[in-house]
């Protein structure tokens, strides 16, 4: 179906996440579908209130995505390696010159070559996403780095534009550099689990640090930097959805447009309820249904690499007094390139003399748990999925909490294990939990058959997250393995094919 909108020849798939603490990443799905509005420049790390200043001079322009006419052919990734310093200037990787962007809106592509569908957040994936998603994460399974210029708008409510603009550099295994005009830098080592920042607020000020230790993943970081996730998931999209042909930084894309209009309530309260009701002594505020929300969202998707080149978010608020309200939020590349190299500066260093501010938990981090590690932690039963990735971590759950709640990390006490891959810029979730008295509901029906390893011939359904799930016995464990960031149950079966017993 999307060859019809200019699908290029697209690149072999191989078979073979700056950010927040690790033990969150079954929400991490949810978190897909958007970017939400932000309403400042700083943003707050961790628990602090450390800002990553990376904004432009007041006089830099608004950008919103400045759309040319689609080529014929997607270029190929290139293969220049290009390198980055703390001025921005230097570590742009560039692939392309193009005119300054302007305040325009995008081009509008002919709606009669478009593929139209309506979803409720209740409803299951449609097929027209599916397949979409598919050739997203093919394509970005080979994405070992990319990287450019990134300009960025948002216009508050009140009316004020903030223009942002940046130098980035992403690695596969969530890695990540960046640069602004204010001298300031922002690193993740994915190697480390460790975020270093330099950051100044304005060009006269002291350079101030940062540095969190313990994190497994990047994901925040990757959105905040770019204005959104990385890889888009169609399939967590709903509302009504148009996708056509278009193009972002002179690259063939897919232009992916979702609206939804719904009531909402007001953010003041309009009374509070009368003395002589009891509320425990406690006031309490009256909110009303105060009018309607419509929000638009935009993205422009590379064809020949499932990256997100650009995004446009806007957001009207019409309230019952007949006030209306805008917030408009929109990213871009300027230039692109793929295989672009992290510079000699990463992951950056802090001067001998430097007052550091220092938080996290070096426990935290996974990266140098072994497969006996895992084991011990979980007992019989485990299986591993066997499948190169560019970074992998591990979260768990557990059964047992003492007193004050807090998790008892016993040998064996494990009652899941979460694998997290990063493949290329395709990231995936493998589950391997104790099956306690579950199974498949009586009315489901497979959607797939497991072929090759240790849980070759299983079959797979759908389960509740929108993934695949499947129940084994392991020895004389009873356990279910779920996946989560494939798109389609070939993809799926081709997951749980690789699962093995683990070395010890």
């Amino acid at each position: 179906m999307f060859d019809d909108l200019h699908d290029p020849n697209p690149p072999a798939a191989a078979a073979h996440h700056l950010a927040t603490v690790a033990e969150r990443a079954e929400r991490r799905r949810s978190r897909r579908t958007g970017t939400a509005m932000l309403t400042t420049t700083a943003v707050l790390i961790a628990v602090g209130t450390t800002a990553i200043a990376l904004r432009a001079p007041d006089d830099a322009p608004v950008s919103t995505p400045s759309i040319p006419p689609p080529t014929e052919t997607a270029p190929a990734p290139t293969t220049a390696a290009p390198t980055a310093s703390t001025s921005p200037s230097s570590s742009a990787p560039t692939t392309s010159t193009l005119p300054t962007p302007t305040t325009s809106a995008p081009t509008t592509p002919d709606a009669s070559t478009a593929t139209v569908v309506s979803r409720e957040p209740s409803d299951p994936t449609p097929p027209e996403l599916l397949e979409l998603a598919a050739m997203i994460s093919e394509r970005a399974r080979i994405v070992q780095s990319f990287g450019g210029h990134l300009m960025q708008s948002q216009v508050l409510a009140d009316g004020t534009e903030i223009p942002t603009e940046r130098d980035v550099i992403f690695a596969a295994d969530g890695s990540m550099w960046a640069t602004n005009e204010l001298g300031g830098w922002a690193a993740f080592d994915a190697s480390t689990g460790i975020s270093r920042l330099a950051y100044r607020l304005d060009a006269d000020d002291d350079l101030m640090y940062q540095e969190i230790v313990g994190w497994n993943e990047n994901f925040t970081g990757e959105q905040i930097m770019l204005g959104h996730s990385p890889v888009l998931d169609v399939t967590m999209l709903h509302g009504d959805i148009t996708i056509t042909e278009s193009a972002s930084a002179n690259r063939p894309a897919w232009r992916i447009e979702t609206r939804e209009r719904h009531e909402f309530a007001s953010e003041q309260p309009v009374g509070t309820l009368p003395d002589d009701v009891p509320t425990d002594g406690v006031g309490v505020n009256v909110y009303m249904t105060a009018g309607m929300r419509d929000s638009t969202w935009t993205y422009w998707v590379d064809q020949a690499t499932g990256i997100t080149l650009a995004s446009e978010q806007l957001q009207t608020s019409t309230y019952s007094d007949g006030r209306t309200e805008q917030q408009q939020r929109s990213a871009e590349f300027t230039t692109f390139s793929t295989d672009a190299a992290l510079p000699p500066e990463f992951p950056g260093t802090f001067p001998p003399d430097a007052e550091v501010r220092r938080e996290g938990d070096p426990a935290g981090f996974s990266g140098e748990m072994t497969e006996a590690d895992l084991v011990a932690a979980f007992g019989d039963g485990l299986l591993v999925p066997d499948v190169p990735a560019a970074h992998t971590y591990y979260e768990f759950s557990w059964m047992n909490f003492d007193d004050n709640g807090h998790v008892i990390r016993e040998d064996g006490t494990a009652l899941g294990v979460s694998f997290h891959l990063n493949l290329g810029f395709q990231r995936v979730q493998v589950g391997v939990g104790r099956a306690l008295g579950g199974g498949p509901g009586a009315n489901s029906s497979a959607v797939g058959t497991v072929a090759g390893g240790a849980l070759d011939g299983a079959p797979i359904y759908f389960n509740e997250y929108n993934g695949y799930q499947l129940w084994a016995t392991v020895g004389d464990a009873n356990i279910d393995v779920s996946v989560s960031g494939v798109p389609t149950v070939d993809q799926a079966a081709e997951l749980l094919g690789t699962m093995r017993t683990p070395a010890t």
